[in-house]
């Protein structure tokens, strides 16, 4: 069978860290495993950045930087469509992360001799701007729907919200987003991560014994974390050589970093910035928190899941969609901050039941977040919308 040639479109991507571009990361490297010819267009965010690279074997150019004047959304919506019509005698199918500019510019190039695929990354009253928070989605937005062979969600929330905002049933897909499941957890491994980041960055130290919980994801104002800051003094008291760490940056930064210094939890509390790789942190915590309530599910709890972390999230649709309530992880009012203090310090004073919670959680990733379920759910599609057999 001849190989699958697809183009990601994805606004961000590497050296970026985020939900959105760690998915098409992700995905693009699963794919070319898989046997697939991918090569991901994105943007040029800075002038320096080289227009062509290769990440992990995967062909990533970046289209031409946008200026920095009010015409700039077009223009970078006319240089992608170029890239586009270029390529399309190489291409099987395009995959465009988003439903909005990327969807429109690709539509547009290539919509009538190639299957053009979105991705709702996110939709809902919390999911980002692939979607208003409130009324009917907009008549341009529908009819790139139309438009498209198939429309992949990442749940199905999200799968419903689509379906009446106007979107057919019969084009929506529900892929979930899969995740690297790594080894069982050990006191062992654990305590191998905690070397390797203390050796790392020394603000990192901590003894081996010490709790540590974590958050991975933006800092961002609608992410809960004015909630998770405030829960923490209880749990310092209790354990004063517990850590919370913030991995992630955004223009919450600030605000947080105010936020801790006035609750007098400098060195307890830490924001650590962003990580390339989440895997040793996984290892070294002993609970993710996710206090954002969205109607899409986190990647971070996930990859979470498939470490074997116990999770404390928000009840909302999106965690709803990864974890049982108290089999796989616990789900608490995400603006409540004595019941997020209350299940952070569950998890602390009760090793066994965190790593039973672990356990369910890693066994219900390898059954159905795996990066290697979404790569085949994904060829399966594309090759169907290409009339591959």
């Amino acid at each position: 069978m001849t190989p699958l040639r697809l183009a990601i479109v994805t606004r961000g991507f590497w050296p970026l860290v985020g939900a959105a571009e760690s998915a098409a990361a992700r995905l693009a490297v699963g794919l070319e495993e898989a046997g697939c010819v991918v090569t991901v267009l994105t943007a040029r965010r800075h002038r320096q950045w080289p227009a062509r690279i290769r990440f992990q074997d995967v062909l990533v150019e970046r289209v031409a930087p946008p200026p920095n004047h009010r015409w700039a959304a077009w223009w970078y919506q006319h240089a992608l469509g170029r890239r586009l019509r270029r390529q399309e005698g190489d291409l099987d199918a395009v995959y465009v992360f988003g439903l909005r500019e990327e969807a429109r510019a690709a539509l547009r190039a290539v919509g009538r001799r190639l299957p053009v695929v979105l991705r709702a990354q996110a939709a809902g009253a919390h999911g980002g701007k692939d979607q208003p928070s409130e009324g009917p989605i907009s008549g341009r937005a529908a009819r790139h729907w139309t438009a498209a062979p198939a429309v992949v969600c990442r749940c199905a929330a999200t799968a419903r919200e689509l379906a009446a905002a106007g979107c057919p049933n019969d084009r929506i897909r529900v892929v979930p987003d899969g995740v690297i499941v790594l080894p069982p957890r050990t006191d062992k491994s654990r305590g191998q991560a905690r070397a390797m980041l203390a050796e790392a960055n020394n603000a990192l130290r901590l003894p081996e014994w010490a709790p540590l919980a974590l958050y991975l994801g933006r800092l961002a104002d609608d992410r809960g974390l004015e909630y998770l800051a405030a829960a923490w003094p209880p749990i310092g008291r209790r354990w004063p050589n517990a850590r919370l760490w913030f991995v992630g940056e955004g223009p919450f930064r600030y605000t947080l970093r105010r936020q801790i210094s006035g609750l007098k939890l400098s060195g307890r509390a830490v924001l650590v910035g962003r990580f390339d790789h989440v895997e040793e942190l996984l290892a070294a915590a002993d609970v993710l928190v996710h206090p954002a309530v969205r109607n899409t599910p986190s990647l971070a709890v996930a990859e979470a899941m498939g470490a074997g972390l116990p999770v404390v999230a928000a009840d909302c649709p999106g965690h709803r969609a990864l974890v049982e309530h108290d089999r796989t992880g616990v789900l608490a009012p995400g603006d409540d901050i004595a019941a997020l203090s209350e299940a952070i310090a569950h998890i602390f004073d009760n090793p066994a039941d965190a790593e039973r919670l672990g356990r369910n959680a890693h066994a219900r990733a390898s059954r159905h977040f795996t990066l290697a379920q979404m790569v085949d759910q994904h060829v399966t599609l594309f090759q169907s919308l290409a009339g591959d057999p």
